[in-house]
């Protein structure tokens, strides 16, 4: 598992340069072939993020983003092969309560993946947005327990 753990990672940082997937399409998951591992690319807090939390000139943020809003989306990587399931990052989760912020879990069901057979979940940073389906998107379970014992 150790080797498939490593190869994950590489795995991510690859489908990082290579895919670009767009916020309208994101809402289903995508999967496509590197190697052995069929890779699932599957959507998590799909919506306009306010760009308040931007730093910089606020003329220049409203020339790019005139709403004030900008279109985003996280994305969460299933890595499936013969030797195991992996499942890279949680997404965000859903910590206030939004029915639209979490899609983790709907997208697993959506390629019919049960989270219990989910070998393990590697957590590329420790930033909210990849660790708070830990606990919110219910990684195994939506009982705030999560799947924090896998990663």
């Amino acid at each position: 598992m150790r080797n498939v753990m490593f190869i994950a990672v590489a795995v991510f940082s690859l489908v990082g340069i290579m895919r670009q997937t767009s916020v309208a399409s994101a809402a289903e998951p995508e999967s496509f072939q590197i190697g052995k591992f069929k890779v699932w690319a599957i959507a998590d807090n799909i919506g306009d993020r306010d760009m308040s939390v931007f730093i910089g000139d606020p003329e220049v943020i409203k020339q790019y983003a005139p709403s004030g809003k900008s279109p985003s989306g996280l994305m969460c990587f299933l890595l499936v092969s013969d030797e195991g399931t992996i499942l890279l990052d949680t997404g965000n989760g859903n910590p206030l309560g939004d029915a639209r912020a979490s899609l983790l879990m709907d997208g697993l069901k959506k390629i019919d993946i049960n989270p219990d057979k989910i070998d393990a979940i590697v957590i590329t940073h420790m930033h909210g947005d990849h660790i708070g389906g830990l606990a919110w998107a219910g990684v195994p379970e939506r009982d705030g327990e999560g799947g924090a014992d896998r990663a």
